[in-house]
């Protein structure tokens, strides 16, 4: 957390910071903040292609559902899936439970794309934990825009597709893609080459 919170002082970005008990979880964590601090609570979710090419960390609002398969489609990217607890730790330097935005700072090689929900674009706040799992960091969306400058990293947006439904075992989902999501897909092939 010292690290984070250094780099937010020298770039001199405003934050809040509330300090709480371990929480390893966005429900956990919801119980010790306020409802009068602003913002949207993020989750994150630290994302690979099936043969470990390109890696994600995704950060979206913590009240939704996102289905990773169509998300995987739209990024051009096969097999998405959650990363391992070890290529957390190699890449980003955090444990399960401790990852965030504020991993990035970790990340010196640029291996890992910040992928950002096409929500968080307009929200005026957006908040995480800062590499641990004690406290809970809230920035204005101008000051993650600093923190991304600072770190010399560009986020990319993405307009996440919802899970429509809960699975259930052993039934096939499946549902063409929209006008909205085709375009995207075109988008991030240029991006991902």
């Amino acid at each position: 957390m010292n690290s984070v919170l250094q780099l937010l002082d020298k770039f001199s970005i405003d934050y809040q910071l509330v300090e709480h008990p371990s929480s390893i979880s966005c429900e956990e964590s919801e119980a010790y903040i306020s409802d009068d601090i602003p913002g949207i609570q993020l989750r994150h979710l630290f994302l690979r292609d099936r043969k470990k090419h390109s890696f994600f960390l995704f950060a979206y609002n913590a009240q939704r559902k996102v289905c990773l398969k169509k998300m995987g489609q739209m990024l051009g990217v096969k097999g998405l899936t959650m990363a391992s607890i070890e290529d957390l730790k190699q890449m980003l330097n955090v444990d399960s439970g401790a990852v965030s935005l504020c991993a990035m700072i970790n990340d010196t090689e640029h291996k890992v794309i910040p992928l950002l929900d096409e929500e968080l674009r307009t929200a005026t706040h957006y908040c995480g934990v800062p590499n641990v799992t004690t406290a809970t960091l809230i920035l204005s969306n101008q000051a993650w825009q600093q923190f991304f400058k600072a770190i010399d990293r560009s986020p990319v947006y993405i307009d996440a597709p919802a899970r429509e439904t809960e699975r259930v075992a052993g039934t096939p989902r499946r549902r063409a893609l929209t006008e909205n999501e085709k375009q995207q897909i075109e988008q991030f092939d240029r991006i991902l080459d």
